[in-house]
């Protein structure tokens, strides 16, 4: 399990609370009821608190430690927090988009892959908050490039084969968005640092 140690701060959450997350999720396929009772009960009633834990209804036999499971907040921040290299910036993007594209009648993909590679994305390209936020807004608004980009997934990394699995920016729709409408972007993103 990989931990985004610098994405916690800014989700408020400390090391501790993800291990708590994680033995929730845990809890619906094995009895973690006692490790849960023992030194994390603090943390289990600040994560219920931020929505990101509940419970099940459960028999009557069973304890509350045992009824304890992750939320759909709570799995879906768990699934931010083991992306690599994502950031609150990101997440945000990435919320917006999902929105655009369901909203579109496209395809999302593999939300977690799709994440890090926006991530990579950024930290490739050297594209970040507001200029990567005007690229993906002039990207998405183009109707002849939205016609042929269908995926989410895919406009920030489509590999050339099954076999490939390390990001390349050159396979990237929207760097070569990028890179076809530079002199645009860069007009664009003068814009913005005079505002």
């Amino acid at each position: 399990m990989y931990i985004n140690f610098k994405l916690l701060p800014s989700l408020g959450l400390t090391p501790e609370d993800v291990i708590v997350m994680q033995m929730c999720k845990q809890n619906k396929l094995e009895d973690l009821s006692n490790e849960l009772k023992g030194s994390y009960k603090y943390h289990l009633t600040v994560l219920t608190e931020k929505g990101l834990v509940g419970g099940i209804a459960g028999k009557k036999s069973q304890s509350e430690f045992e009824k304890k499971r992750l939320t759909k907040k709570g799995l879906k921040m768990l699934e931010d927090i083991e992306t690599p290299e994502i950031t609150n910036d990101d997440l945000k993007l990435f919320d917006w988009l999902e929105k655009l594209y369901v909203g579109q009648g496209k395809e999302v993909g593999n939300k977690k892959k799709t994440k890090m590679y926006l991530a990579l994305f950024r930290v490739n390209s050297g594209i970040e908050k507001n200029e990567l936020a005007t690229l993906l807004d002039e990207f998405t608004r183009d109707e002849d490039n939205m016609s042929y980009n269908h995926k989410l997934e895919y406009a920030f990394f489509k590999p050339s084969s099954v076999f490939q699995t390390k990001f390349e920016l050159d396979q990237s729709r929207l760097w070569n968005y990028y890179q076809k409408n530079e002199e645009h972007m860069l007009m664009l993103f003068e814009e913005l640092k005079s505002k």
